[in-house]
């Protein structure tokens, strides 16, 4: 399903790699294959979780909201909508919000 795999990797450039993780490659602190290794995992970990949720069957999906939702760390703040992202998609739309 190449439309997926389209946007794992959309995701993994937005959502992880343009995060301070771009900085500690910057600063040297993780070498290229380093950051090529993290790119492919977070990638492949993506692409999966996505098909799992809504590439499968409704059943497939519940288990994998369910398994998600068991693993979620109860000691990290709740996550909130990135502005960066949410004007990304608009301006993608044309709406430029």
């Amino acid at each position: 399903m190449q439309g997926m795999k389209d946007v794992a990797l959309g995701l993994t450039l937005l959502c992880v790699r343009n995060t301070v993780i771009e900085q500690y490659h910057a600063d040297g602190r993780l070498t290229d294959p380093e950051m090529k290794a993290f790119n492919k995992e977070v990638a492949n970990k993506l692409y999966t979780a996505l098909m799992m949720l809504v590439g499968s069957t409704a059943e497939t999906g519940q288990a994998a909201v369910a398994l998600f939702a068991a693993h979620r760390p109860h000691n990290w703040d709740a996550p909130e909508i990135d502005r960066n992202i949410r004007k990304a998609v608009f301006g993608f739309m044309g709406k430029g919000r």
